[in-house]
């Protein structure tokens, strides 16, 4: 809904996964430093469930693959 295209990072289909890898917004090597697990880990932790919020941690974990 925020990030639809009007605010940066882009999050709406099609655009998000280059977003976010091409934007910094994640880091496999450090993936607790990954600037979207901080984001909701902090600001937006009212956003995302913790079930959420380990998700996002486990897919950086993993890889980040576009799946």
């Amino acid at each position: 809904m925020c990030h639809g295209g009007g605010q940066s990072p882009d999050l709406s289909a099609g655009w998000s996964y280059d977003e976010l890898m091409d934007g910094g917004y994640v880091d496999t090597e450090f993936p607790c430093s990954s600037v979207i697990y901080e984001i909701f880990s902090g600001s937006h932790s009212d956003r995302a469930t913790e079930e959420d919020i380990l998700t996002i941690l486990g897919w950086i974990d993993e890889g980040a693959k576009d799946n």
